[in-house]
């Protein structure tokens, strides 16, 4: 059974949910108790997202040697774009969460705009990764297991 499918839904809730939480501690400049919290929600998520990222990398890599290269050459392009895109969106979302962990309740409003605007560029080429990973199953059918239909009824008809 290939895990993948269902496993990169996780990295991109949560990244999501860090977004959301930092959009509300960058634009809606809660007070220094809120702001806390939302800080707080944010990074705890975007901590979450790298090892369910991890796993949908990992599980993506082994559904990839399992069945290697499949479709034709413009199926193969897309599975490389998409790989790639996953791997910059792994690395930049480390760094992230390395950015948000040291700075913390430290960033002026200026840093937190820059780090807003930062993770949603992530957000967008994770999103962009998403629809590759969808073209490749429903315009490329890649990953997708075709059942022979049988020609005679289930039951017999009287």
């Amino acid at each position: 059974m290939e895990w993948h499918p269902a496993l990169v839904h996780f990295p991109m809730g949560f990244a999501v949910a860090s977004w959301i939480g930092e959009t509300i501690r960058t634009w809606a400049s809660p007070a220094d108790a809120q702001a806390s919290v939302w800080e707080s929600m944010s990074r705890v998520l975007l901590w979450w997202t790298l090892p369910a990222l991890l796993l949908a990398v990992v599980s993506g890599n082994l559904a990839n040697d399992a069945h290697g290269p499949q479709g034709s050459g413009s199926a193969v392009e897309v599975l490389q774009n998409h790989e790639a895109l996953g791997y910059f969106t792994a690395a930049g979302l480390v760094f992230l969460a390395f950015w948000r962990s040291v700075r913390s309740l430290t960033m002026s409003k200026s840093e937190q705009r820059g780090y807003w605007f930062t993770l949603t560029a992530f957000l967008m080429v994770m999103a962009w990764g998403a629809t590759l990973g969808g073209r490749l199953v429903y315009q490329h059918r890649i990953g997708v297991e075709t059942t022979p239909v049988s020609t005679s009824p289930s039951l017999p008809l009287h």
